[in-house]
C-alpha cells in the first residue's frame, strides 16, 4: 500500500467532507484519521492542511498525519515533511508497519495512522486521555508483525528531535510507539500529545456541561453552578495525575458590568498539566572504602574524614581545615564503639 491515487479525484470532495466535520454540534469526535492520504504525494498536502485546520478550529479533536509513503527510507525526507507542519493538534509517526489482513489472507504494509487508533483507545481504556499513548506500558502495537525499519536508539532520538514519533522494535517486546510529540515547533507543554488530549477532554466536558447554563439568569448563583460543576471534575483529573494544579476564576473580577450588560458569562481556567518522564538519567558514582583512622587522597592531598553527626546514616565530610571538600562519606553506627565508615563518594 503506497497511499491513495487521487488522479481524477477532486480534492474539493475531501474539503467538503472535512467542512462537514467542522460542525462540532453535529459531529462529536476527538480523533481524525486519513489512512491513504500521505503528505508527500501531490494533491494530498492540501487535504492534510485542511484536516489540521478543522481540528484547530474545533479545538476538540486531534489528527494523525501520515507524512511519507511506504517506499521512503530516507530520514531526511521524513524529517522535512514533519518540519513543514506546525500544529499541536496533529502528530506524525514513522515507519510503516506490517499487519495481517484476514480478508485477503496475507500480510500488508500500512501507514501508522492505521494502527495508532488502537494505541490511543487502549490508553483511554486502561488510563486516561492525559496519559501518553506511548512506551512499553501503553504503546505496544499488538497487531503489528514488524516495522519496515528497525530504528536504532540514535535514530529514534534523531527523529524525535524533529517531531517525528518513532515506532520502535524491541526484542521480546515487539513493535512499540516510542514517542508522543505533537507537530508544534515551539517548545511548550502543548508540544506533547498527552497535554493536548488533556485539554481536548476538558474542553469537551466543559462544553457539554455549560450548555445547560445558557439563557439562565446571569447572577452569582449561576457562576456558583458553573464552579460546582467544573471544580469537582478538575479535582478528579488532578487526583488521577492529569494536573499538578488548577484555578478557576468566575467572579466579579472577570465578569465586569460591561460583560454582564452584553449577556456574557465569562470564566477563566488556569491549568498546570502533569508532565511525562520521557528521558531517565541516572548518575552512578564509585565508593572508596576507608576507615575512621586513616586519611584519604582528595585532589592529590591527604584528608581526614570528620563526622558532623553521631546519628546513623548521616553524612561525613572530608575536612581540609579550610572547609568541606567535594568528598562525601556515609557511615553506620553499631553499639558502643562499633562505628564503621562505608566509603567516600568523589563527585
Amino acid at each position: 500500500m503506497q497511499g491513495l491515487d487521487l488522479t481524477g479525484v477532486d480534492a474539493d470532495q475531501y474539503t467538503t467532507a472535512l467542512n462537514l466535520l467542522s460542525n462540532a454540534d453535529e459531529y462529536d469526535f476527538n480523533l481524525l484519521l486519513l489512512p491513504g492520504i500521505v503528505r508527500k504525494f501531490g494533491g494530498h498536502t492540501s487535504i492534510i492542511s485542511k484536516a489540521i485546520d478543522v481540528c484547530e478550529s474545533r479545538g476538540d479533536a486531534f489528527v494523525i498525519v501520515d507524512s511519507v509513503p511506504y517506499s521512503t527510507d530516507a530520514f531526511g525526507l521524513v524529517k522535512t515533511q514533519a518540519k513543514a507542519m506546525d500544529s499541536n493538534y496533529a502528530a506524525t509517526y514513522w515507519p510503516w508497519v506490517q499487519v495481517p489482513d484476514p480478508q485477503i489472507g496475507t500480510n500488508v504494509w500500512v501507514p501508522p495512522s492505521v494502527v495508532l487508533p488502537g494505541v490511543i483507545s487502549y490508553t483511554d481504556r486502561v488510563a486516561h486521555e492525559w496519559f501518553a499513548p506511548a512506551g512499553l506500558n501503553r504503546g505496544g502495537l499488538t497487531t503489528v508483525l514488524e516495522a519496515k525499519t528497525r530504528l536504532t536508539h540514535a535514530e529514534r532520538d534523531e527523529l524525535y528531535e524533529d517531531r517525528v514519533n518513532p515506532i520502535a522494535s524491541f526484542p521480546g517486546q515487539g513493535v512499540v510507539v516510542f514517542g508522543q510529540k505533537t507537530l508544534q515547533s515551539k517548545p511548550s507543554a502543548l508540544d506533547r500529545i498527552n497535554v493536548r488530549r488533556l485539554l481536548i477532554a476538558l474542553r469537551k466536558f466543559i462544553a457539554s456541561s455549560s450548555r445547560y447554563l445558557v439563557f439562565e439568569q446571569n447572577t452569582t448563583a449561576l457562576r456558583n453552578r458553573f464552579m460546582n460543576i467544573v471544580n469537582p471534575y478538575l479535582e478528579s483529573v488532578q487526583s488521577n495525575s492529569g494536573l499538578n494544579a488548577f484555578r478557576v476564576v468566575m467572579d466579579d473580577s472577570n465578569n465586569t458590568p460591561d460583560l454582564v450588560d452584553r449577556n456574557i458569562l465569562y470564566g477563566q481556567i488556569f491549568l498546570q498539566p502533569t508532565k511525562t518522564a520521557e528521558f531517565i538519567k541516572i548518575k552512578l558514582g564509585t565508593a572508596i572504602p576507608v576507615n575512621d583512622k586513616k586519611s584519604m587522597k582528595i585532589n592529590g592531598k591527604d584528608r581526614k574524614p570528620r563526622c558532623d553527626s553521631a546519628k546513623d546514616q548521616k553524612e561525613v565530610h572530608v575536612n581540609d581545615n579550610a572547609g568541606r571538600t567535594s568528598g562525601r562519606l556515609n557511615f553506620f553506627t553499631d553499639k558502643g564503639k562499633g562505628k564503621k565508615y562505608l566509603g567516600v563518594v568523589i563527585k
